[in-house]
């Protein structure tokens, strides 16, 4: 299967991701360690936008870059589209919840990571798909998708297939650089 991610970042970052490759996020992050990026689905939300915003409004970033990467495997998870990984997730979180009640723990304590982590890890996946509500962070409930977005967390880089350098702002101007891997 092929995807289309959008990855924002500090322009500073540029020649690296070129030569380098990109850097896999932390273990905390919500699909677990990976490399993370926006897709696009028109019209709830666009990957470009949000991999923007991301750089600009989260991290603050004066001068940012986002790129886009073509991304194949035919290893992934997909809680946007596939019925039975929308099932198979739901199990295991069912699974986990009762053994964190059962050790005592504080639910506020458990975090969906960790049912992407085990997903993972049993469909070997080399990437994870799934819509995600950017919004929810209001200190209370509510039912209401405020930001939708759908996130992809690529656990093996030999899947970014090809990335281009799409837009920067700040003091960079947009330029047009790409490299592709060769599968």
């Amino acid at each position: 299967m092929k995807f289309i991610g959008y990855h924002g970042t500090d322009a500073n970052n540029i020649d690296s991701i070129f030569n380098q490759g990109y850097k896999f996020s932390g273990k905390k992050e919500w699909f677990g360690e990976g490399i993370y990026f926006f897709e696009d689905m028109s019209p709830l939300t666009n990957g470009f936008t949000e991999a923007r915003n991301w750089a600009i409004k989260v991290k603050h970033l004066k001068h940012w870059a986002v790129f886009q990467a073509e991304i194949e495997t035919d290893l992934y998870i997909d809680l946007v589209f596939n019925d039975e990984h929308k099932k198979l997730f739901r199990e295991i979180k069912e699974m986990l919840l009762g053994f964190h009640k059962k050790s005592g723990k504080n639910l506020k304590n458990f975090s969906d990571r960790a049912v992407f982590n085990l997903m993972a890890k049993e469909k070997k996946a080399e990437l994870i798909r799934a819509p995600v509500n950017a919004g929810k962070f209001g200190g209370y409930y509510s039912p209401i998708i405020e930001k939708f977005q759908i996130q992809i967390c690529v656990k093996q880089p030999e899947c970014i297939k090809k990335n281009v350098l799409y837009k920067t702002g700040g003091k960079y101007e947009s330029g047009n650089r790409d490299s592709e891997r060769n599968s």
